[in-house]
């Protein structure tokens, strides 16, 4: 096509990138604000999918350094860092020429997906407490009955007729150069083993680099170990979740054993650490008992990822625990208390830290936006606050709060 300066492409997403979410969606990318397959009906072939009219006019738009609306995610100051878009398709740049090469006038290209990210399901053993109910299954073996609704996707039927066998098409063409592991929790996956397993069988595990977005709690299956499954491939990175230690970390994330965390953790550390990571999503009570996950990346000395735990709105549960959804004075002392714990460890190690502080300390709280803040706020708080009777804690969160914060207990507890 015409001429157009590789280095001006917004994102890479629409011509090195393959994902179907949870609800078996093709998406452009794993961001939830950009939906181009927006049916819950039967998946759309690929190749009808991948040179569309949307997806046509997203590369059009992205080959002239624009970003569509729906990019919010990366236009936006979610991330504590650089955006997605840079961090995830950064091994491609030296493509940029090619992928235009291959693009067609009307956006149409010829240029097929290196980077696969198809989440199966949206089974997950963890019911934690930040995470949207409706990407997830709780699998009630490891849970207390009904702590959260359960929205369960029938997905086998697809993933068997469609998804399976056209990842393993790709696997077995030598198209694939990376995977991403999500869910839910990939782990617990059948498709996940299957298909890993595949590209071991068809002699391509050695050009694949593979990486994962974990709880770290189930680490073997049908005898199989994690571990050793990957030490197979190209290269391979664990993404550990993991928001606070001790108890603090049990509460955050209901299904989380630390004692277990901390064997598994051990077991990839142990057979290299510069392939086990940290990421931290950044709620309330995560920021105010930060000092642990600080203790812990001090003495490991891993790469992390710190991630704001953003609101939407203010009517869901998930939503009040957000620093962002409180309201400007307690955002602020919540950024004091951070940067309090953040200033005790000074070297340049922790800087993503102090670039979350500066983050949330220049950010708007969302009470601004909203007229009726303080309504919503009570209503979800009650309900969160009827949740956790159900539950055998403990601790709770007005006790977590309590300790580390007195504005930030008594905004919680207002009204009580």
């Amino acid at each position: 096509m015409k001429y157009h300066n590789p280095k001006q492409i917004f994102c890479l997403a629409p011509w090195v990138h393959a994902h179907v979410n949870v609800n078996g969606q093709r998406q452009l990318c794993c961001l939830p604000s950009f939906g181009i397959e927006n049916t819950n009906k039967t998946s759309i072939p690929f190749k009808d999918f991948w040179n569309g009219q949307k997806m046509k006019e997203v590369r059009l738009l992205m080959l002239e350094g624009k970003a569509p609306s729906e990019c919010t995610s990366c236009t936006s100051r979610q991330y504590t860092s650089d955006s997605p878009r840079k961090v995830l398709f950064q091994e491609f740049d030296n493509l940029r020429e090619e992928i235009i090469e291959k693009t067609a006038e009307d956006g149409s290209t010829s240029f097929m997906p290196l980077y696969y990210d198809y989440r199966f399901s949206n089974l997950c053993n963890f019911s934690c407490r930040m995470c949207s109910t409706h990407e997830l299954e709780i699998k009630r073996s490891f849970l207390p009955n009904k702590l959260v609704p359960a929205h369960p996707l029938k997905r086998a039927k697809d993933n068997q007729r469609i998804f399976v066998p056209e990842f393993k098409e790709a696997i077995r063409a030598g198209q694939v150069k990376r995977i991403y592991w999500a869910g839910g929790e990939p782990t617990i996956t059948p498709e996940h083993w299957e298909i890993m397993n595949f590209a071991i069988e068809v002699g391509q595990a050695k050009n694949i680099s593979v990486s994962y977005n974990t709880n770290l709690n189930t680490l073997t299956y049908k005898n199989q170990d994690l571990l050793s499954l990957v030490q197979q491939f190209k290269f391979y990175t664990i993404h550990a979740s993991l928001d606070a230690v001790g108890e603090v970390g049990e509460y955050i994330r209901r299904g989380l054993c630390w004692d277990v965390f901390k064997k598994n953790f051990e077991s990839f550390y142990d057979a290299d650490p510069g392939r086990i990571q940290l990421t931290i999503t950044l709620t309330i009570p995560s920021i105010l008992y930060i000092e642990g996950i600080l203790a812990f990346l001090d003495k490991t000395r891993i790469c992390y990822t710190p991630l704001f735990c953003i609101s939407n709105n203010l009517n869901d549960t998930r939503d009040i625990l957000s620093p962002l959804s409180a309201p400007p004075e307690i955002m602020q002392e919540i950024a004091k208390k951070f940067s309090e714990q953040v200033d005790k460890y000074p070297d340049a190690y922790f800087d993503g830290f102090r670039q979350a502080v500066k983050h949330l300390q220049g950010s708007t709280s969302l009470t601004s936006y909203d007229q009726n803040w303080k309504e919503k706020f009570l209503k979800a708080r009650n309900r969160y606050l009827k949740e956790e009777k159900k539950e055998n804690l403990k601790i709770n969160l007005a006790e977590l709060y309590k300790e580390k914060s007195s504005d930030v207990y008594a905004w919680w507890m207002q009204e009580l």
